[in-house]
């Protein structure tokens, strides 16, 4: 396997969703710079990734992420990773859920995470 320092953009995006789905927060934490941000739909804006976990609670029970296709570029002096696939989860009532459409921006500050952007249709079939 290799170190953190040899790791690419895109792995290290891997690396934070896997912890994340997995609730290992303080393996995420390593992927993160220390002025993380999660900007989600409907405006909501997270620092932590604990501030986040505790919001998604309300919404449904598990959710995870298939991943269709991984992008890499670069925007001035940042490095950014685009991830889009499909969610998939149990809703609160018990119910499942799948194929929802995701995207997810990441800009990078060196090799760490400094902001995640997310777009879905979560809250469309939610109605």
């Amino acid at each position: 396997m290799l170190n953190e320092e040899c790791k690419s953009h895109e792995e290290i995006v891997r690396s934070f969703l896997d912890a994340m789905e997995s609730r290992a927060l303080n393996d995420a934490h390593n992927y993160v710079s220390e002025d993380f941000k999660m900007l989600f739909p409907g405006g909501k804006i997270f620092f932590k990734t604990e501030e986040m976990i505790e919001w998604g609670k309300t919404r449904y029970k598990w959710i995870k992420k298939s991943y269709d296709i991984f992008v890499s570029a670069k925007h001035k002096d940042r490095n950014i990773v685009y991830c889009n696939g499909m969610l998939f989860g149990e809703w609160l009532n018990g119910l499942e859920f799948n194929n929802i459409r995701y995207i997810d921006k990441f800009t990078f500050d060196n090799n760490k995470i400094c902001i995640q952007e997310v777009w879905n249709d979560l809250g469309e079939v939610k109605r």
